[in-house]
């Protein structure tokens, strides 16, 4: 979480005053039942302050009324962050920086993280996506990545 906070600033600062830098978090529960592994994100987070001059640490919305039954054992919280950049004038998202993780990289985040990219490319947004992960499997492309350890790849609307 410390390089998102370390990226969002740089950008904040390079940016032109027209632009919004905000840091989105996403928390999901993930447990083991059966050898089958199931995610479950909450309808809403609370928000919890550091101190007195940092953002929350969780932020999220109302999705339903609905409460979510989680069970009794969780075998790991997931937090995944990402960084939407914002025109200040019409509050439009212009452009989104996902940084890949073991998260996304892996079932069951995966299959969720390409459905989420799927709608974002759809969109009159750019997606910006850091690769700085050696392992997992990487993106396909219409053709082959050149060699690196690390990739940035850009989707222009």
């Amino acid at each position: 979480m410390k390089f998102i906070n370390y990226v969002q600033e740089a950008l904040a600062d390079l940016l032109p005053d027209v632009y919004e830098v905000r840091i989105d978090e996403r928390v999901s529960f993930v447990q083991v039942y059966d050898n089958t592994v199931q995610r479950i994100r909450p309808d809403i987070s609370i928000a919890k302050l550091v101190d007195s001059e940092t953002r929350p640490t969780a932020i999220g919305g109302l999705a339903t009324l609905e409460p979510v039954k989680l069970p009794e054992t969780i075998e790991e919280e997931v937090r995944e962050a990402s960084i939407e950049i914002h025109n200040r004038r019409n509050r439009w998202l212009v452009t989104i920086l996902e940084v890949l993780s073991p998260a996304n990289k892996t079932e069951p985040g995966r299959s969720t993280y390409f459905a989420k990219r799927g709608t974002i490319i759809q969109q009159p947004i750019h997606l910006v996506e850091l690769d700085l992960l050696r392992a997992g499997r990487r993106h396909r492309f219409a053709r082959e990545l050149p060699p690196g350890d690390y990739y940035a790849m850009v989707s222009r609307i």
